[in-house]
């Protein structure tokens, strides 16, 4: 479902980071208590969602992202339609 969501939305930046042994301090930082955990950054706003990525829980991550991908959610006055949070016209 990750994979697939990535694959039809490449205007947005995907990164998959497994959880390992040599990456603990990485999980530590970011305090990541479920796994998989989804996190929603904005250019301009930094980290704005740490959603549940489980299956049971995939659902919710979708429509969160999605809504920032339209545009209907407001973070710091920025335009989620244009990465940049100017509002041109240009739409995803």
């Amino acid at each position: 479902m990750y994979n697939r969501l990535a694959r039809r939305h490449p205007q947005a930046t995907f990164i998959d980071i497994p959880i390992t042994n040599d990456n603990a301090n990485l999980r530590e930082e970011l305090k990541i208590v479920a796994v998989p955990t989804g996190h929603i950054y904005h250019p301009g706003a930094g980290l704005v969602e740490e959603l549940k990525m489980a299956k049971s829980y995939w659902n919710d991550f979708e429509d969160v992202f999605y809504s920032y991908m339209n545009g209907h959610c407001d973070v710091g006055g920025f335009d989620y339609r244009d990465p940049m949070g100017r509002d041109d016209g240009v739409r995803f």
